[in-house]
């Protein structure tokens, strides 16, 4: 299982806002947690639902092991966008590939909602006015 600061830390070092060798300072740890958590609570909106809550950095990340290569991967491209940087190419191509897969495993299907004349075809009424 990988905590949230793994996934930190490897998002930082995609995005090459550190080195092979660093790990995150405590400020830029906590910054991105809250980057990621807001990430995550976004994905309600558009249907995804993981059952996340809010990580504290030490917390196991909930999602299978298959998803945390995306995650780290759609938080490293979030990160460019807050740290002004560019997001590298293989970065954004992953991050959609990771959005894809969550989605494709965690996105509850919508009700379908059908207008009540459609319900019943003229061919199966019983009686024409």
């Amino acid at each position: 299982m990988a905590t949230a600061r793994d996934i930190i830390t490897g998002a930082m070092k995609r995005a090459s806002l550190l080195a092979s060798e660093q790990d995150p300072t405590a400020a830029e740890a906590a910054d991105a947690l809250e980057v990621l958590n807001d990430m995550a609570a976004a994905w309600t909106l558009q249907n995804i639902h993981t059952g996340w809550a809010a990580l504290l950095l030490d917390e196991d990340i909930i999602l299978e092991d298959g998803h945390h290569e995306g995650l780290k991967n759609m938080l490293a491209e979030r990160l460019c966008a807050d740290y002004g940087a560019d997001v590298p190419r293989e970065v954004a191509r992953r991050a959609n590939e990771g959005w894809q897969l969550l989605a494709a495993d965690y996105m509850a299907p919508e009700n379908l909602r059908v207008d009540t004349g459609l319900q019943t075809m003229p061919s199966q009424r019983r009686h024409w006015m």
